[in-house]
């Protein structure tokens, strides 16, 4: 199963600067493929390349990895942004230890998401 984090702001996020980022940071490069502008990132420690597509003004990232979801993190800090996950979780300041993702005072953001599930779950049952 996938899973999409998104880099967004109030205002939508332009190519032009996405361009500037990935030339000022050297650890990104920018790819044009049927009319969507990809930015990709190399993890430095495994090689995994993964990528960042801009959508609609914001940055998507399909079941990143941590050290993808850290970059993301960067890139919403330089660009003013915050990073969210898609049941909407701000993931701006989720700690990544090891392999499971942590947030100050959330516990571990695939718990938290799996309580959500299955209170949604509940809901649509008993309603």
């Amino acid at each position: 199963m996938s899973y999409v984090v998104s880099v967004v702001r109030d205002s939508l996020i332009g190519e032009a600067e996405l361009e500037e980022f990935a030339s000022d940071s050297g650890a990104f490069e920018i790819e044009r493929s049927d009319g969507f502008l990809i930015l990709h990132w190399r993890d430095p420690a495994e090689g995994k390349r993964e990528s960042f597509v801009l959508t609609d003004g914001s940055l998507d990232i399909t079941s990143p990895s941590d050290a993808a979801l850290v970059a993301a993190q960067e890139i919403a800090a330089r660009l003013g942004a915050r990073v969210v996950g898609e049941e909407g979780e701000d993931l701006s300041d989720v700690h990544v230890t090891g392999t499971a993702p942590t947030s100050a005072g959330c516990g571990p953001v695939a718990a938290t998401i799996a309580i959500i599930a299955a209170l949604l779950a509940a809901y649509w049952l008993f309603a």
